[in-house]
C-alpha cells in the first residue's frame, strides 16, 4: 500500500465514509477517485488531490506529501512558524466550532489520548 493510499484510507475511516460517500463530497465519479484510493492512478494531478482534500477537509498539502513519499519526489518544506505547543492548543482551542460535525468523534478520541499522554508523563 502507498502512502497516499494509506492516508486516504485513514481519514475515510477516521471520518465513517464509504467510498462511494467520499466520491460525492469530493464532487468526483465514484470510479476516478477509487482509482486514486486503491493506488491504480499513477501519480493523481494536483487539481484531483486539491479536489480530494478540499472535500474531505484536509489541508492539500497533506495529500501532496504522501504522492511525493510514494514517487520518490522532492517537495520543499514549507514555512513553519515558530510556536509554542501551548500557542498551538490555544488555536485549537478558539477554532474548536469549525470542526465539521462528522469529525467530532475523532478529535474527542485524539483529544482524549493528549489527555492521557499529559497523565502518563506526569506520573513518571
Amino acid at each position: 500500500m502507498g502512502h497516499l493510499t494509506g492516508r486516504l484510507e485513514q481519514i475515510l475511516a477516521d471520518r465513517q465514509l464509504t467510498e462511494r460517500q467520499a466520491a460525492a463530497r469530493c464532487g468526483m465519479p465514484y470510479e476516478s477517485f477509487r482509482k486514486v484510493l486503491r493506488g491504480l492512478s499513477a501519480r493523481p494531478r494536483d487539481a484531483t488531490l486539491e479536489r480530494i482534500a478540499e472535500g474531505l477537509g484536509v489541508p492539500a498539502d497533506v495529500l501532496f506529501r504522501e504522492r511525493a513519499r510514494d514517487s520518490g519526489e522532492l517537495l520543499s518544506a514549507p514555512p513553519v512558524e515558530d510556536i509554542t505547543t501551548s500557542e498551538a492548543l490555544q488555536i485549537a482551542i478558539a477554532r474548536v466550532e469549525e470542526i465539521p460535525a462528522d469529525e467530532l468523534e475523532a478529535v474527542r478520541r485524539q483529544a482524549e489520548e493528549l489527555l492521557r499522554s499529559i497523565q502518563r508523563g506526569a506520573n513518571e
